[in-house]
């Protein structure tokens, strides 16, 4: 449950293999660490099966601190929209006009070098 919850995974191993098992993991070179991927999506969405915890109040804006990363990482979220009385109820959506629904990934993240970085898509 804690894995899931976290997005990461479980693996059993008998404990004659944990050496090798422990090698393969660490044989993954680290390619950024301290890493904080934040995805902010149009207010007429909001996200699904999120914590409250990683949302905002409006549930527009995800926050997942991801700590080191390796070519191996992934990031995956869903999202819908938002329930149709509460679209109605917002007087600066008009859905007749809605053409696109925009969302932006801002990643944080320390450099091998030691350099902080920010990556922007859109």
């Amino acid at each position: 449950m804690l894995a899931e919850l976290t997005g990461g995974n479980v693996e059993r191993v008998s404990p004659g293999n944990l050496k090798d098992n422990f090698a393969n993991i660490l044989a993954k070179p680290v390619i950024a660490s301290q890493v904080c991927t934040r995805v902010k999506i149009h207010k007429g969405m909001q996200f699904r099966n999120e914590p409250e915890a990683h949302l905002s109040e409006d549930k527009t804006m995800l926050v997942r601190d991801m700590g080191n990363v390796t070519e191996d990482n992934e990031f995956t979220f869903e999202y819908t929209l938002k329930p149709l009385d509460v679209l109605v109820e917002m007087d600066d959506l008009d859905l007749t006009k809605v053409t696109h629904l925009p969302f932006q990934a801002q990643i944080t993240y320390t450099g091998l070098d030691g350099g902080k970085y920010i990556r922007v898509i859109t």
